[in-house]
């Protein structure tokens, strides 16, 4: 039964607000379950071979409990040390956070600004490089 109060949420870049089907409902109103032990593992374990599956990879994928701002965090932060140089291609919202993800690891960043909607020039990224190696 929908709920009268209920108003449709405005069009958003996140996963939510989402009203939810009963079913759901019902499972949220039982006990937690603890991220740790073997019924959690095997919860884990299925749910990361659904998701192989459904991508077609050979390895079961890595999921990250964040947002993609997390995921961004823990792929730059994983692969470059402070103070190292880098090149981000500021393609709009998701190449700004990229840059602002970079400044706060302590990155020196280079910025090539790409106009909304546009594809950069791979030449572009090569000439930053051969810039920034100095």
């Amino acid at each position: 039964m929908a709920d009268p109060h209920f108003q449709k949420p405005p069009d958003l870049m996140v996963a939510g607000p989402a009203q939810l089907h009963d079913e759901d409902l019902d499972i949220f109103g039982g006990q937690m379950r603890a991220h740790f032990g073997d019924e959690w593992m095997q919860i884990h374990d299925e749910a990361l071979d659904n998701v192989r599956q459904i991508l077609g990879g050979a390895e079961k994928p890595y999921l990250v409990p964040g947002s993609g701002t997390t995921a961004l965090e823990m792929a730059v932060a994983s692969i470059f040390e402070p103070g190292q140089r880098v090149v981000v291609a500021d393609t709009g919202f998701f190449g700004n956070r990229l840059l602002e993800v970079a400044a706060a690891l302590e990155l020196e960043v280079t910025r090539i600004e790409v106009e909304v909607g546009k594809a950069i020039d791979p030449s572009q990224i090569s000439d930053a490089c051969e810039g920034a190696s100095g």
